[in-house]
């Protein structure tokens, strides 16, 4: 007598599936595709998935369950900064003169994150309109929630850059570039004719970035390529229509057009201008009641590095449950994990936001 079996090591074994899924999902994800450094490519080769605070999405899986019986760790991890000494506050000691007694404290700061749990569902229908439909509405079904995870991912994502603790924002009037607190103070300023992307604006705010304002602020520590360092941009795709319109961009068409590169970071980029790696993303906030209450604007973002800090408790995983004695077919997606903005001592640690007026081609 034969008997079927599934060994560990079956491509078709749960735990397998599972892991597919995982890498799926962050492949297809914008944000963890792009942003999580070389993390997704060590996963893909089976190496561990944890990125570093050099990467724009800096991922840990410390808090993920462990082995066979599912071992939790916990359900909020700290980050902490200890900020530079300055050179200039705290100049040291020259020759002849006495070091003892003058020895600089440490400060630290810190950030955490608590876990949340996400969960989806879709009816997959029953075998009667299995036959009625013109489509295979169960595998159907399951590939419309692989994407809503994947969305899940990016929204959550977007979601922690928007958070309104922002101590940066910048925006474009007739007098140039302004930096404000305030997210109202930016919205209202901006006007259809001064309040679109810019090469200048682009190469004004990477300059503010690098920099922190003469480290009036915390610098947004920029990634390093082949020894160069880059800032990336995430602009709605209407903010990246009216960049075309420049005249400063299309004479220097050439030189804007993204170069092709392994780095993550470039892949799907529109445009790389002085060291900016510009990248579109159409579910970046948007609205219509900037101005005098009638400018279109969106809510785009500067990223360097650990502008984002995201958490794994549980990897995404799909489960198939059935009512009525298997009549019902349905299927959820679950996953527990959570995404935020490093913010130290009340100031941006890893991006800046930058408020911008829009020509309104996308209708939203």
């Amino acid at each position: 007598m034969a008997n079927t079996t599934i060994a560990t090591t079956d491509a078709l074994r749960k735990e397998q599936w599972e892991e597919k899924l995982f890498r799926d999902t962050m492949v297809e994800s914008f944000f963890m595709g792009r942003f999580a450094g070389y993390s997704v490519q060590n996963l893909l080769k089976g190496m561990p998935f944890d990125s570093t605070p050099n990467d724009i999405l800096h991922v840990v899986t410390k808090l993920e369950s462990k082995g066979k019986t599912k071992t939790r760790e916990g359900d909020k991890i700290t980050f902490g900064l200890i900020p530079r000494i300055s050179p200039t506050t705290h100049p040291g000691v020259t020759s002849g003169q006495t070091l003892k007694g003058k020895e600089v404290a440490l400060t630290w700061y810190n950030f955490s994150l608590e876990l949340e749990r996400y969960r989806q569902a879709v009816s997959a229908g029953t075998p009667i309109d299995w036959h009625r439909a013109a489509f295979a509405m169960a595998p159907e079904g399951r590939a419309a929630l692989l994407n809503w995870g994947i969305e899940k991912l990016d929204v959550l994502s977007i979601n922690a850059l928007d958070v309104s603790t922002y101590s940066k924002i910048f925006y474009k009037t007739s007098s140039g570039v302004q930096g404000t607190d305030t997210w109202a103070t930016a919205k209202a300023a901006l006007t259809a004719a001064d309040g679109k992307l810019t090469p200048a604006m682009v190469s004004f705010i990477g300059a503010w970035c690098k920099t922190g304002g003469g480290r009036a602020r915390v610098p947004i520590r920029p990634i390093y390529v082949d020894g160069k360092p880059y800032l990336v941009w995430v602009v709605h795709p209407d903010v990246l229509y009216d960049w075309k319109q420049d005249s400063t961009v299309f004479q220097a068409w050439r030189e804007a057009q993204a170069r092709g590169n392994d780095n993550p970071i470039f892949r799907g980029a529109s445009y790389i201008w002085d060291n900016n790696v510009i990248h579109e993303y159409e579910n970046i906030t948007t609205g219509t009641d900037a101005g005098t209450g009638a400018i279109p604007y969106a809510k785009c973002h500067v990223l360097g590095a650990q502008a984002l800090c995201w958490a794994w408790g549980e990897r995404p995983s799909l489960v198939e449950d059935t009512e009525d004695y298997e009549e019902e077919l349905y299927y959820a997606w679950r996953m527990t994990g959570i995404a935020g903005k490093p913010n130290f001592n009340s100031l941006d640690y890893g991006s800046v936001m930058v408020a911008l007026a829009r020509t309104n081609v996308s209708g939203t």
